[in-house]
């Protein structure tokens, strides 16, 4: 049965430790090591020192307590964790041995005493005292370039970091930067290789004399900053991107004149995953200065769409709206009719069209315009939004709108199919169901279904089986969903 002295100590254990594993095990080490525990031959049980291990650190200074017992490792074992700690949490054999410049055999015997005393484990099923054994026991064992190795917890990874002098730190870095860079080219660069280059040569980069070494780093950043963005790392989106930008404002007094289109992408990239984080008032504020500094009125709407592309995503309907009517008004295109009644809208653009028919829609060319193909975009988008906000003026005006330009300069877009079935939708709900709606809902499929825009035909689909719904042809409905790959 266990004495009242080691439920004591139990106590203190986990309160010390928070019960982690790691830290228990670490603890408990420490304490036999002092002899405050220890086997009392006479009572035939363990007593514990209670008092003066009260008095030990707490989980909160463990790293401390690391250190000490860190120190007593051989001392190229204990160099090779501190680079290993500046790669990560996890690092392979193949970069150690690319940065230490040692062979491959050489790393793994000099991490085994880690490996013994566990702070480190191969990233695989064998414990680290089993690998260790192994690699002791079996001079055929192969090792490859993707044995990896992690440290077995934060603490650990930060002891050995805390014990790279500050002032040895860039200069860790960059070199590790330097020469994984010197591998291969980027174009065969992993994801996660790219991120390791890219975070090493910033944290160094203070190191970097060379302007075109820096400029070079700037693409890096800008390669790191898209592909973290499209994985949902925002955050680290976010830093890579002010880290290139950052970089830039150092090469030059005037970035946005010397490096136009990398401060452009910069800027995009910065603005998408600072609205994405939650940061709504700074991404404005960013897209403003962007706004002021891009050349051309393609690159204005595109920094406008961006941010209305963004605010729609995560719901922020109001503000999208906002941003789609600035977006018109950028291109010269006005609502038409905003507060006239439905059926005189309607009545206008009857009058408009030649054949009086939507068929005619079908005898436009194709037009692949910015300006246009923008506007018709926009206006599609927001006639959903517009609807969702209750904006009744709005939503019977933009297909309306759209169609109308269509006729004024006797072209179509690419979106003409949705915008045809969101008209056939609005005569059957706001003026009257008839023959013309069905008519404007099929030219709508046709155009659609000739495009390869998955969104053009995904929107005029869902459009043109609410008209349906109306006219009660559901096998039609089903057919359409059946049509959309």
């Amino acid at each position: 049965e266990m004495s009242e002295n080691l439920r004591e100590l139990v106590s203190i254990i986990f309160f010390k430790t928070k019960g982690n594993p790691f830290f228990a095990s670490e603890f408990v080490t420490k304490i036999y090591r002092e002899k405050l525990l220890y086997f009392d031959f006479e009572q035939k049980q363990w007593r514990c020192d209670i008092e003066n291990v009260q008095k030990l650190e707490h989980t909160e200074d463990i790293v401390k307590m690391l250190i000490v017992e860190i120190e007593k490792l051989a001392s190229d074992t204990k160099e090779l964790l501190q680079i290993a700690s500046c790669v990560g949490n996890t690092f392979t054999v193949e970069t150690l041995s690319i940065i230490a410049k040692c062979d491959h055999k050489t790393i793994v015997s000099q991490l085994s005493p880690a490996l013994f005393h566990g702070y480190i484990q191969p990233v695989y099923a064998l414990s680290s005292v089993q690998f260790a054994t192994t690699l002791e026991e079996s001079s055929s064992f192969e090792i490859g370039d993707d044995l990896e190795f992690k440290f077995v917890h934060d603490r650990v990874h930060e002891a050995f970091y805390t014990l790279v002098p500050d002032s040895k730190r860039p200069t860790l870095h960059y070199e590790m930067g330097t020469q994984l860079k010197a591998q291969d080219s980027p174009a065969t660069w992993t994801p996660s290789y790219l991120f390791s280059v890219c975070h090493h040569l910033n944290r160094g980069r203070s190191l970097i004399q060379n302007d075109e070494d820096l400029r070079a780093l700037v693409d890096i950043n800008i390669m790191a900053a898209n592909l973290a963005h499209k994985g949902g790392a925002h955050q680290q989106a976010l830093q890579y991107s002010e880290v290139g930008f950052e970089i830039l404002e150092s090469l030059s007094d005037d970035v946005w004149t010397d490096f136009y289109e990398c401060a452009v992408e910069l800027k995009h990239v910065a603005i998408e995953n600072t609205y994405l984080l939650g940061k709504f008032e700074q991404a404005e504020a960013d897209l403003n200065l962007l706004l002021k500094k891009v050349n051309t009125l393609e690159e204005r709407i595109h920094s406008r769409r961006l941010f209305y592309a963004l605010c729609g995503t995560i719901g922020k309907y109001d503000e999208s709206l906002k941003q789609g009517m600035l977006i018109l008004e950028e291109l010269g295109v006005e609502l038409v009719g905003l507060k006239a009644a439905p059926e005189k809208k309607w009545q206008s653009l009857l009058e408009m069209i030649p054949t009086r028919r939507a068929n005619y829609f079908s005898s436009l060319p194709l037009d692949s315009d910015f300006s246009f193909v923008a506007a018709h975009t926009t206006l599609a988008e927001m006639f959903s939004i517009a609807f969702f906000l209750q904006e009744f003026d709005i939503y019977s005006s933009i297909p309306i709108t759209a169609a109308m330009t269509c006729i004024k300069k006797q072209r179509r877009s690419i979106v003409t199919g949705p915008t045809l079935a969101a008209l056939a939708l609005q005569y059957q709900i706001l003026v009257q169901p008839s023959q013309v709606s069905s008519e404007f809902c099929s030219v709508g499929l046709e155009l659609a279904m000739a495009t390869d825009d998955h969104w053009s035909i995904t929107q005029t689909v869902v459009l043109a089986s609410m008209v349906s719904v109306f006219f009660q042809n559901l096998e039609e409905v089903e057919e359409m969903f059946r049509s959309v790959k």
